[in-house]
């Protein structure tokens, strides 16, 4: 996908395919109020939010440090 995208282009992909499949599987199963997500407080978002940053930290910082250890 990056190849073609980008590398954050390929990462926002990852992350709308998957928050898609992940909604339609809640759907699907009715283990998830949806309608409530309005009455999370802001600190409840973070995680996805911080789970983003650490994603895209990966993206710009592996090509330039590689994956393996010393």
């Amino acid at each position: 996908m990056a190849q073609h995208v980008g590398v954050l282009g390929g990462a926002i992909m990852n992350f709308l395919v998957g928050g898609i499949v992940l909604i339609t599987i809640a759907l699907v199963f009715g283990k998830a109020d949806l309608k409530q997500l309005p009455n999370a407080s802001w600190w409840q978002y973070l995680g996805g939010f911080f789970g983003a940053l650490f994603v895209s930290m990966g993206i710009f910082i592996v090509p330039k440090t590689g994956t393996t250890t010393a």
